[in-house]
């Protein structure tokens, strides 16, 4: 098991514990995006589905994350494009 495979399962554990935690998702949500190239189509539909679900409970959270992400990266750009990709139907 990989260093990622192994995050992304206590990611899950720790979202199992608190669904609607915004720090927790944003941290998942970035780690997710910023793997986005070498996630099979189940991580992908999980990080869009989660990506959806914190957008429901808080229309300012996309910004949020955009925040995060240009601070890492200097630009949107690439997170623009992976959410303008993400599956239709999420899993959970």
């Amino acid at each position: 098991m990989t260093y990622q495979d192994r995050a992304k399962a206590y990611f899950r554990q720790a979202l199992a514990a608190k669904p609607a935690d915004e720090t927790i998702n944003l941290n998942v949500l970035f780690l997710y995006f910023t793997w986005w190239p070498t996630l099979e189509e189940a991580d992908q539909k999980y990080a869009a589905g989660l990506y959806r679900a914190m957008n429901a409970r808080d229309p300012g959270f996309p910004a949020k994350l955009e925040d995060r992400w240009t601070r890492s990266y200097g630009a949107p750009d690439a997170l623009r494009a992976i959410l303008a990709e993400l599956p239709a139907n999420p899993l959970f």
